[in-house]
């Protein structure tokens, strides 16, 4: 089980510290994610953040990323 010091109500949404990410992903990954995080007894903040860590890592690295699911916001392209 995680433990935090952030873990009380309102904790990291009133640190000046933090701030507010969110982002579209496929309901079947959200439905996997909130039964993983359950299972490992975690937050979703907790979990979004060692997924940014993971990812930026990766990237100052210059791993190569799996490719994500294709786009359906057609106003973004990756060109």
């Amino acid at each position: 089980m995680q433990t935090s010091t952030h873990g009380m109500a309102g904790g990291r949404s009133l640190d000046k510290n933090y701030g507010q990410l969110s982002g579209h992903v496929p309901k079947h990954k959200i439905k996997a994610f909130k039964i993983a995080i359950t299972t490992e007894e975690t937050t979703i903040s907790e979990a979004m953040e060692q997924a940014v860590d993971l990812w930026l890592r990766a990237v100052e690295a210059g791993e190569k990323l799996p490719p994500v699911d294709e786009r359906t916001d057609k106003r973004r392209s990756d060109s």
